[in-house]
């Protein structure tokens, strides 16, 4: 069963359960969010790359062109953006999450967080970290 939709341009879009599988059959995660993005959440996975999408033009050609990518963002629509780029740029084997990192934790696929950082507040408006003078903790 093919457990991915392709796009017709070198990339796929996959959902968070097939990436979790494909990161644990050794891909690696193309995290692009921007810091003020994550929440102090991160997927708990065996292999993990940063490039935020701001700065991500500046640092592209460090990536390995030999890995297995799954990029994720935060609902799907800059990661497609940037698993096309890569395509484009000659990585053969690249995937983004549907969904991004919503569906992920919306699936229930493990995450760690960091308790002091997380955010709380009624509004976006009155968001803030729980204890941010405390280095992270990351936690299951």
């Amino acid at each position: 069963m093919n457990t991915s939709i392709p796009t017709g341009l070198g990339s796929s879009a996959v959902s968070p359960r097939v990436a979790l599988e494909r990161l644990h059959r050794g891909a690696v995660l193309l995290d692009i969010r921007e810091a003020y993005e994550t929440n102090y959440r991160v997927p708990d996975v065996p292999a993990i790359l940063r490039f935020p999408h701001k700065t991500f033009m500046d640092h592209w050609a460090d990536i390995p062109r030999d890995a297995a990518l799954i990029v994720l963002d935060n609902v799907g629509v800059r990661g497609r953006e940037i698993a096309r780029f890569l395509s484009e740029q000659g990585f053969s084997d690249v995937t983004w999450i549907i969904g991004g990192i919503v569906d992920w934790v919306r699936d229930g696929m493990p995450v760690l967080r960091d308790p002091n950082y997380e955010l709380r507040g009624q509004c976006s408006c009155k968001l803030r970290p729980v204890n941010p003078k405390e280095p992270p903790k990351w936690t299951k």
